[in-house]
């Protein structure tokens, strides 16, 4: 057996990252290290915009009028708060895609409970007479089926009647 034929584990650099995609609670905690990584790397770059912001704007040269440091300093700024921006972006994009992750882990075991639901539908519709057949075997007698027809002179349930009209029966 030659080297190229027993590649070590991960030998190709996305062999990983294809393993933990198969699984949900991998992706999951890549998501969630990945998430924590880039809330502490928002948080850094906050900080060193405000610090940048305090330097630039006090960084001022003899002969300057009244708000020329703060015109310098605006390039610095607007770069400095579109990184944010982005990176509040994809911070945002990875929450989505975590919770879109975990939707289709559900969706997918829906699909089998709706499947055998849809199944039995189908084979209802074919076999009706199996259906009719079970509908017409009633194994409750007529006391215990409340939908029953009341017999004559008995003291089964009649039906719903109003609670003002009880004649001597006791309300349930």
């Amino acid at each position: 057996m030659s080297t190229e034929e027993t590649d070590p584990p991960f030998a190709h650099p996305d062999e990983q990252v294809r393993r933990v995609a198969q699984d949900a609670r991998a992706t999951s905690r890549l998501l969630s290290s990945h998430h924590s990584a880039l809330l502490t790397m928002k948080a850094a770059l906050e900080v060193l915009q405000r610090e940048t912001e305090v330097v630039c704007r006090g960084t001022r040269v003899e002969g300057d009028v009244w708000g020329q440091a703060r015109w310098r300093s605006r390039e610095v700024e607007r770069s400095m708060n579109a990184a944010i921006r982005n990176l509040a972006r994809a911070i945002a994009g990875v929450e989505r895609s975590a919770h879109a992750r975990h939707g289709f882990d559900e969706k997918v075991k829906e699909v089998k409970h709706k499947r055998r639901e849809r199944a039995r539908l189908r084979a209802a519709k074919r076999n009706p007479q199996l259906q009719a057949a079970a509908e017409n075997s009633d194994p409750l007698t007529p006391q215990q089926n409340p939908n029953a027809a009341p017999q004559q002179g008995s003291s089964a349930y009649s039906g719903p009647t109003s609670i003002r009209d009880l004649r001597g029966r006791e309300s349930a």
